[in-house]
């Protein structure tokens, strides 16, 4: 099919704010190509507007053929229902909702970046390693995602014991250019359990013994995803990654939400306070989302010798930046059991 004809097509409709793929995606951006500007956006329903700057569209257009053809071997879409045009459109709609600001100004790095975190991982499951501040075996795993979310591969871990299991979050993360890009941090759904009860609370531990001397408020963190954190953290750094870029705002993602509360409350006839009642709360959910996955790793940074930060978002780019520079160490025991667990007997460590 030809792609470059689809593109056009879907950058027009994301201009508009609603592209048709089988399903509406509510996507919304203006485009310039080769410094001209070709499609243009009024904002809608309280839309932050990102522009697509195409400075070569042959490069860009090559880029996105591998980038589809990429999707289409790897998810499986066997029960999308639409013509071939509308599943091209569909992936290319995921895309863009993983898109940062920096992505749109910068299309091709973007192109290659999300080329590469199909590339850079596989399904596969991780050494085991036992956490004695817990009394548990980690088990560890990464897994293929769905097209919808973050990224095309999640990491998953488990503690276990004879007295049953405890999942812990799921992180959308991808390798790219050696370095470890994590977009989202997100529970899942467990069986409540005399054993989940108890490491739900050995979990606190985390706190053990920090202090909070920045104005960040980085004791508003979640227990457990600050372990999932050191989790990845710490395999990443047994295969030799120690770059990290933490996601900020995926801005598709909230435009999407908010042009969706305008037409709930047209289609529902909702008087104006419902509909800033909607706005006020998803504004709280997505400040809350963004802010509290930032805390995390600026939490883990302080807990953690050898985890620096070398960018805040926006000082170079929308990413917070940080390194691993050595062995992760930590006077708070459960991290250290944690890093030193999955690390230990690891050459080049």
């Amino acid at each position: 099919m030809n792609i470059k004809m689809i593109f056009n097509e879907f950058i027009n409709e994301a201009s508009k704010g609603e592209v048709s793929a089988y399903f509406t995606y509510n996507i919304i951006f203006e485009t310039i190509i080769n410094n001209q500007k070709v499609t243009s956006s009024q904002t809608k329903e309280g839309t932050i507007i990102p522009c697509l700057n195409i400075r070569n569209l042959d490069e860009f257009t090559k880029l996105l053929e591998i980038y589809i053809k990429k999707a289409l071997d790897f998810y499986d879409l066997s029960s999308f229902e639409g013509t071939e045009k509308e599943k091209i459109k569909m992936i290319i709609a995921s895309l863009f909702a993983n898109a940062t600001f920096d992505d749109f100004a910068n299309p091709i790095e973007f192109l290659n970046r999300r080329i590469n975190f199909f590339e850079n991982s596989q399904e596969e499951n991780l050494k085991s390693a036992f956490i004695p501040s817990l009394s548990s075996t980690l088990n560890a795993s990464i897994t293929k995602d769905k097209i919808y979310n973050e990224t095309p591969y999640s990491f998953q871990a488990a503690l276990r014991s004879d007295d049953g299991v405890f999942k812990l979050p799921e992180v959308k993360f991808g390798i790219a250019d050696n370095t470890l890009y994590i977009y989202a941090i997100q529970n899942i759904p467990q069986e409540k359990s005399q054993f989940t009860k108890k490491i739900n609370r050995a979990l606190y531990k985390v706190n053990d013994g920090f202090q909070d001397d920045s104005t960040a408020n980085l004791g508003d963190t979640t227990a457990s995803f600050l372990i999932v954190s050191a989790i990845i953290l710490s395999y990443m750094q047994t295969k030799n990654i120690t770059k990290i870029k933490i996601s900020n705002i995926l801005i598709e993602r909230w435009n999407a939400k908010r042009i969706a509360i305008s037409k709930k409350t047209k289609f529902k006839n909702l008087p104006k306070e419902e509909e800033e009642a909607l706005i006020k709360d998803q504004e709280r959910i997505q400040s809350n989302l963004t802010e509290k996955f930032i805390r995390t790793f600026l939490r883990l940074s302080g807990q953690y010798k050898n985890l620096e930060i070398s960018a805040y978002p926006y000082e170079i780019d929308s990413y917070l930046s940080l390194n691993v520079t050595g062995k992760l160490i930590s006077e708070n025991t459960l991290l250290n059991d944690i890093s030193s667990g999955i690390t230990n007997n690891v050459k080049h460590l």
